[in-house]
């Protein structure tokens, strides 16, 4: 969870645990209609 990778859509260093963080923002923003489309981390 503290391995550190470079978050695809926004270019920064983060954390596993900071990217679900950062993921159940970006839903949360979805729901409340700020955003139209949910933007998933899919890590290969």
């Amino acid at each position: 969870m503290e391995t550190e990778i470079t978050h695809p859509l926004f270019g920064y260093s983060v954390s596993y645990r900071r990217i679900l963080e950062v993921q159940a923002r970006l839903l949360s923003r979805v729901i409340n209609g700020e955003l139209k489309e949910y933007p998933a981390f899919i890590r290969r």
